[in-house]
């Protein structure tokens, strides 16, 4: 719980084919606009952190703009609460192998000839329990995405997807990736499979 509030975190995965799988490398934490009551399970927007339902609470974006945190603000609490939790260390790390078992565990159904040239951005929706344990709670298929983070998703999607088959001209030349203020330049990481050498930053 962030000050007695619940929240879920939205992650966004890019699937390619033949079967690569990509982490954006930010995330968004969605906040309840009412305190948590485990006791009270008719109380929906105290359970429930979806924007769509949150947005019909008069106390929505008292406490977060658009009842909405980002990663570097959840380190920032866990440090101001004392609680010794590193999301690089602790919380990176589940998300991944939860994305990675995940999409693994239905490659037989979903993998295709690498000639046929197809992705998918899936949202992935997951939880932190007391003791730093992650949760999934569902995948979408058709996720919803931050509004300031569109241009950067976008753009990770042309240049994974698209670029390789229809390569921009030699007298174009590559534009830097999208910044977004207070988050630096978000980004997709293959997290699936992983060259020998290759790394990445963050949820990578």
């Amino acid at each position: 719980l962030i000050h007695g509030r619940k929240f879920d975190i939205r992650c966004w995965v890019l699937l390619t084919a033949p079967y690569d799988v990509y982490l954006f490398d930010q995330a968004s934490l969605r906040t309840a606009s009412e305190p948590y009551d485990p006791n009270c399970l008719g109380a929906n927007l105290s359970h429930l952190t979806n924007h769509c339902l949150q947005i019909q609470h008069p106390d929505f974006g008292k406490w977060e703009a658009g009842n909405e945190m980002w990663w570097w603000q959840l380190q920032q609490y866990f440090d101001s609460a004392g609680r010794g939790c590193s999301l690089e260390q602790d919380i990176y790390p589940q998300i991944r192998r939860h994305v990675r078992d995940s999409l693994l565990s239905v490659q037989d159904h979903l993998a295709l000839s690498p000639d046929y040239r197809a992705f998918q951005l899936f949202g992935f929706d997951f939880m932190i329990d007391d003791s730093f344990k992650v949760w999934l709670l569902e995948i979408n298929g058709s996720p919803a995405a931050a509004e300031v983070l569109y241009d950067s998703i976008v753009e990770g999607m042309v240049r994974i997807c698209l670029d390789p088959v229809y390569p921009p001209g030699p007298d174009l030349p590559p534009e830097p990736l999208p910044e977004v203020a207070g988050l630096g330049m978000p980004q997709f990481h293959r997290i699936h499979p992983v060259a020998e050498g290759e790394g990445g930053s963050n949820t990578s």
